[in-house]
Formats: structure tokens, C-alpha cells, sequence
């Protein structure tokens, strides 16, 4: 490669990053949503197949995990850094993790540390996880 190219190409590398850091959760990702196996949870109150993606949170019924330094890569995938605290918990005590979440449609793949993917689907009206 000519050296007077080496200038655009790196000039083009830092004009399309690899992954796009947000200061929040995009609004697309953001919502209430009930588990694929908990199709009741969008309508149930009662239900505890509930999940809420906000803007810097996601909340379950039972845990709520505060996100922080998400990313968005190529893929459009959602990653970001979690302190997430157990019902009971104080918060003082905080476990650090990672959360992937990838949005198709209205059906959301959520990846928490290194459990499997649980897929969710977007409810129409919000109800309360807890």
C-alpha cells in the first residue's frame, strides 16, 4: 500500500468505531416486557414474568440491575455494565457483571453474566414489575 493512503485509512478508522458508548439505554430498547414462557405477565398484574428496560436500569421482579457504560456494537446489540441487587439486599454489597441484550422486532434476547439468553416480548401497556 503507497504511504500517502495510510493518512485516509486511518482516517476512516476513526470515523466508524466499532462500538458507539451511550450515556443511557436507547428509547427503542427501553419498555415493559413479559417473558417468552410468561405470555399472561403482559396482562396479569399478579404475574412475576415481568421485566422493565429504562433508561439507565432494567428491572425484574425479584433483582433490579443498575446499567452503566452501555454500548451499542455493529450488531446492534446493547451491552453494558451491571450492579445488580437482589430483593432483600441493602445495595451496599453490590456484585458487578455484564449484560447483553439484542432487540429483533419486538422480541427481546437478554444475556445476564454468563447465563443463558432468556427471549421477552415487548407488552403494549406498562405494568409494574413488583
Amino acid at each position: 500500500m503507497p504511504i500517502r493512503r495510510l493518512p485516509l485509512l486511518a482516517l476512516a478508522l476513526l470515523v466508524v468505531p466499532v462500538a458507539a458508548i451511550a450515556q443511557e439505554v436507547p428509547q427503542r430498547f427501553r419498555g415493559t416486557y413479559a417473558a417468552d414462557d410468561a405470555p399472561e405477565a403482559c396482562t396479569v398484574q399478579e404475574s412475576d414474568g415481568r421485566i422493565a428496560v429504562e433508561a439507565d436500569s432494567i428491572q425484574f421482579f425479584a433483582s433490579a440491575c443498575a446499567l452503566r457504560r452501555p454500548r451499542i456494537d455493529r450488531d446492534g446489540r446493547l451491552t453494558a455494565q451491571t450492579a445488580c441487587v437482589e430483593e432483600g439486599q441493602d445495595g451496599s454489597d453490590e456484585p458487578r457483571g455484564r449484560i447483553v441484550m439484542t432487540l429483533r422486532g419486538e422480541r427481546l434476547g437478554v444475556t445476564l453474566d454468563r447465563d443463558p439468553v432468556r427471549f421477552y416480548r415487548r407488552c403494549e401497556r406498562a405494568l409494574p414489575v413488583r
